[in-house]
């Protein structure tokens, strides 16, 4: 019954993807294709998110496959605090040694025991293949790291305009429930606004209580993303 319910939702969505697409061809003579829309291909504003103006702090060097960009840096429109900024490229694996270094300056960024914004710009992302032991790393990273991370990281900001990826970051979200305010925009001027609205008064956001963390985590995997 629960499939039946997936294949009927799935299907509906499928649908009314269609309907949209043939509405933009009729007014505008041109379409997206359903390979925009499960993230086979970028689409939308290719705006970068700014002739960087400030300065990086930390940095991850020699990213080569999964990520293009993975800094702490200070950007003038961003507010008081530093942007922790990772951009994701379009290839959908991650390669280990790019997950390493992210984690590191992760944990370089902890280190400095001063508060910060996330920023996701997942825009060139598209439905990542993740192995079982990237997943386990991932799981341990947090494990060790929570309560530091929030404690310093005041709020996530997820730069993404692919609409089935926007809804599948949406679940992921309620899933894991993270104490931060959270938004998710479609513009770099939006991304830097709601970071400059969250940098003014820094606070902990340490839960009472991690114990349900598995059961997310099991969640999480029944969305069905590449695990291999």
């Amino acid at each position: 019954r629960a499939m039946a319910a997936r294949s009927v939702a799935l299907g509906t969505v499928l649908a009314l993807l269609a309907l949209h697409d043939a509405y933009l061809l009729a007014r505008h003579g041109s379409s997206r294709g359903l390979d925009y829309y499960l993230g086979l291909r970028a689409d939308g504003p290719e705006a970068d998110i700014g002739e960087f103006g400030g300065r990086v702090l930390l940095s991850a060097d020699g990213l080569s496959q999964g990520l293009v960009l993975a800094q702490l840096q200070r950007h003038p429109e961003a507010g008081a605090l530093p942007v922790l900024r990772l951009e994701t490229s379009a290839v959908k694996g991650f390669d280990d040694a790019d997950l390493e270094a992210v984690l590191r300056l992760f944990s370089r960024t902890l280190a400095r025991r001063q508060p910060f914004v996330v920023m996701w710009d997942v825009r060139k992302l598209s439905w990542p293949r993740i192995s079982k032991s990237q997943y386990a790393r991932v799981r341990s990273w947090v494990g060790e790291h929570v309560i530091a991370w929030d404690t310093y990281a005041q709020a996530h900001v997820i730069l993404i305009h692919n609409p089935l990826a926007r809804a599948l970051v949406s679940i992921v979200l309620r899933i894991f429930r993270p104490p931060q305010p959270h938004q998710l925009v479609r513009r770099p001027a939006e991304a830097w606004r709601f970071a400059a609205t969250c940098s003014t008064r820094p606070r902990s956001w340490v839960k009472d209580s991690y114990d349900d963390r598995d059961n997310r985590y099991s969640m999480f995997g029944s969305l069905g993303l590449r695990v291999t």
